[in-house]
């Protein structure tokens, strides 16, 4: 009974051990590397990129739910951060108020702030902080998640002048040709 007991305490150690070892949340070193990527529209014009994603809104970040990645993984999951937002109002899309949204990019396990570049347009911002109000730009995926978009998908919100703006490229936008898809957070959404 002693060995069974002795086991299973040193079981639950190293789960123990082994969830405190996983970094999820990592600070900024100061540092930035890019990574290419080849959009299939022109990220630089905003008509086109407004017309490209499912849902834009105004939401503050509660939580940064996991900022690490690894781009030398064979899961396509350790390449994105992980964010539980609140949606303090919709722009395009309707979503409910409490929903988690995906991005690509975060820090390597060194602090080192990884973000898209493509031939037209490289980011140089941080990413979303916990607590500060953006403009979020969304793609709705097959599975239900949400996966902001690359190089818009999370501009700092400031005024109501950056609103406007944006409803005026939602007014003019220039609409994709194939069909987006509905988030789990969707108030339509019918699962």
């Amino acid at each position: 009974m002693k060995i069974k007991m002795k086991i299973a305490l040193m079981l639950i150690c190293i789960l123990f051990l082994s969830a405190c070892s996983s970094q999820k949340v990592i600070e900024w070193n100061g540092e930035m590397e890019c990574y290419h990527l080849t959009m299939v529209y022109d990220e630089t014009n905003m008509y086109e990129t407004v017309g490209q994603v499912d849902y834009i809104f105004i939401g503050t970040v509660d939580e940064v739910l996991d900022n690490a990645v690894d781009y030398n993984t064979s899961n396509n999951m350790d390449t994105y951060s992980r964010y539980a937002i609140t949606v303090e109002e919709n722009l395009k899309g309707e979503l409910t108020k409490n929903i988690e949204c995906y991005r690509h990019g975060g820090y390597l396990s060194n602090g080192t702030l990884l973000y898209p570049r493509s031939d037209r347009i490289e980011n140089t911002r941080d990413i979303p902080q916990e607590g500060k109000t953006y403009i979020f730009m969304a793609f709705g995926q097959s599975d239900g998640e949400l996966i902001l978009e690359e190089f818009f998908g999370d501009i700092e919100y400031r005024d109501e002048s950056q609103k406007e703006m944006y409803m005026d490229y939602i007014e003019n936008e220039i609409p994709k040709e194939q069909e987006g898809f509905i988030s789990k957070y969707d108030v339509n959404y019918d699962n």
